[in-house]
């Protein structure tokens, strides 16, 4: 249900052209909202959403990622060029190994948790190259 409205409110916000203008998609709001909720209200709420949170993690983030770089032509590959790609490739994977470094050496999270931390600023990251 929490998800669910998170969802709602992120579709609904990244339609509004004031977010699109200064470059905010759905994404990138569910994201800022899912770290706002999480710091804020979550605690008062998890017994009731804790079940479908951990669903929403493990399948419905995975599947979205997955769909998500079907956006990704192979045409627009080409047109950023090798030297493009290759400088988007190096950001991505440094932007990774340094979230992981960080979540495992300075925030000492376990495993599953380090590597949704990495792969958050990755996400973030694709998408704004993609404008």
């Amino acid at each position: 249900m929490l998800t669910g409205f998170v969802t709602t409110i992120a579709v609904y916000l990244g339609n509004n052209k004031w977010f699109a203008n200064i470059g905010l998609s759905a994404l990138s709001l569910a994201i800022l909202l899912g770290i706002v909720i999480r710091n804020t209200v979550y605690f008062a709420v998890k017994p009731i959403c804790d079940e479908g949170i951990k669903f929403a993690k493990h399948y419905l983030l995975r599947t979205g990622i997955i769909l998500y770089g079907f956006r990704l032509t192979f045409q627009q590959i080409m047109d950023v060029g090798t030297i493009g790609s290759m400088t988007d490739l190096i950001m991505l994977i440094s932007t990774f190994l340094i979230a992981l470094l960080i979540g495992k050496y300075f925030l000492k999270l376990d495993s599953q948790s380090n590597y949704h931390f990495g792969l958050e600023p990755v996400v973030a990251f694709a998408e704004q190259l993609r404008f």
